[in-house]
């Protein structure tokens, strides 16, 4: 219920790099595109970001201009890094691992 990005991929809680084609994802890791799926790629686009689910998945939020409610998007990594996947067009972040695992506390400060 929080109006403010808390964590976002601060470097002391994610590990972040840019993905490679074939290189697997796994489940809350955060995708990040340089061009949304939903668009054509065009200069000046900002970054769409969805979080791997359990099931493999990548889901997402997206408010389309067109669109009178946003909507939640369950879509297949292909999909949804269709527009972007060239070197350092998809960043992935993934928790590192004390804190994937609980074994340390995230801190919000």
């Amino acid at each position: 219920g929080s109006d403010v990005h808390r964590i976002g991929l601060r470097s002391d809680v994610f590990d972040s790099w840019y993905w490679q084609p074939g290189e697997a994802v796994m489940p809350g890791d955060v995708i990040s595109v340089e061009h949304s799926p939903w668009y054509t790629p065009y200069p000046g686009a900002i970054w769409h970001v969805g979080v791997v689910g359990a099931d493999g998945m990548v889901y997402d939020f997206t408010k389309l201009r067109h669109w009178r409610e946003a909507k939640y998007g369950r879509h297949t990594f292909a999909w949804f890094v269709r527009h972007s996947h060239y070197e350092g067009g998809v960043l992935i972040g993934r928790l590192k691992p004390e804190y994937r695992y609980m074994l340390k506390p995230i801190s919000y400060e």
